[in-house]
């Protein structure tokens, strides 16, 4: 049978997404110094991906819906 899974707080999803955006460190750097899978970190930038996007695109930004 698999461990408890671990709830991560918004703040701490945040600061890993933001270290995965500066691309400063490969994701395998960043999953073993905040010990989350890579897949994860990958999931939790996507967002701000997204958000940063369509920033820069006005309102008009709906094509990733």
């Amino acid at each position: 049978m698999a461990g408890k899974r671990k709830i991560r707080s918004v703040s701490f999803k945040a600061k890993v997404a933001i270290a995965a955006l500066r691309e400063q460190e490969t994701l395998a750097e960043l999953s073993s110094r905040f010990m989350v899978n890579s897949t994860q970190i990958t999931v939790w930038k996507r967002p701000l991906l997204i958000s940063r996007m369509c920033r820069c695109h006005g309102a008009s930004c709906t094509w990733w819906r």
